[in-house]
């Protein structure tokens, strides 16, 4: 997985009146979605022992009772306590919440500042298992008139369908190109699972949700298939749980001109335009810095 297609995100809480929370208590903070998934951190204090865990909790957003997923977390409170990266799995069939710190009251103390503990965690995904909802592998191959590689994958597809629903396609296998004879390509720079999730959707079997939209937008424009575009858009603008700055970050990079609009008419704030700006300020086009400055300037009538 390249770099660009890593899934990190930050997770942080602030634990106050540490001193005040109860023996056998497990006080959480807020909740938040990345990548389709609500991840939630804890504090328990076990009063006998004199340890307090440090718990991060993660489900799948929808519920799904197939979904497994494998991280590698650390944090600055790893670090000064001597302890390099781990792995954590949660699935929905075994664990949704790891403990990632276990740590002795009086060494505790020293990370708390006025009776507040302000806890970082810095999460990397390495893998997410779902179940497929169609297979494109060899059983699907007396329905397929080529094999599409991705990642060292292979998908048994139709060269017409696909044709259909994308200009990438339709020029690979009906034009001028020497894929046209093939029987299997390769396709480079896309990873499997954004193509498993891309098919499945195409053929009617999924729809877009908050953990698959970066991946379909990215192989909407890569393949031009606006079938899948416009699904994105739709519910982007109407469903999804990404914060404002992501979802102006999307509208711009993919030129998504309703989405963008609807997400500058709703800001309120001066803070939420700069919020927006330190998302974009890299790929931002002059008409939407005039535009932002305008939304700014507003606020001052």
């Amino acid at each position: 997985m390249s770099e660009a297609n890593e899934k990190r995100f930050v997770i942080k809480h602030v634990f106050k009146n540490v001193g005040s929370i109860k023996g056998g208590e497990t006080v959480y903070g807020s909740t938040k979605e990345h990548f389709g998934y609500n991840w939630t951190l804890g504090m328990l204090w076990d009063m006998p022992s004199l340890t307090n865990y440090i718990k991060l909790m993660c489900e799948k957003v929808p519920n799904d009772s197939t979904w497994s997923i494998e991280t590698t977390i650390n944090s600055e409170m790893h670090s000064k306590m001597g302890k390099e990266s781990e792995i954590h799995k949660f699935s929905a069939t075994s664990t949704s919440e790891v403990i990632l710190i276990e740590i002795y009251w009086d060494d505790l103390k020293k990370y708390v500042v006025n009776n507040h503990l302000e806890v970082e965690i810095n999460v990397k995904i390495n893998e997410i298992k779902k179940e497929k909802l169609r297979n494109f592998d060899e059983s699907m191959k007396e329905f397929s008139d080529v094999v599409l590689i991705v990642e060292d994958e292979r998908f048994y597809v139709s060269k017409l369908f696909l044709a259909s629903h994308c200009t990438y396609f339709n020029s690979l296998f009906f034009g001028k190109f020497g894929e046209a004879d093939k029987s299997e390509v390769e396709i480079k720079e896309i990873q499997a699972e954004d193509f498993q999730n891309f098919l499945e959707l195409i053929n009617g079997e999924s729809f877009v949700d908050d953990y698959t939209v970066n991946g379909l937008l990215q192989l909407a424009d890569f393949f031009d298939s606006k079938t899948t575009l416009r699904r994105c858009e739709e519910f982007l603008m109407n469903s999804t749980k990404k914060s404002l700055r992501e979802k102006v970050g999307l509208a711009i990079k993919y030129n998504i001109d309703k989405l963008k609009e609807k997400c500058i008419s709703s800001m309120k704030t001066v803070d939420e335009v700069h919020s927006v700006l330190l998302e974009v300020s890299s790929q931002v086009a002059d008409s939407v810095w005039k535009e932002l400055l305008m939304k700014t300037l507003s606020f001052s009538k």
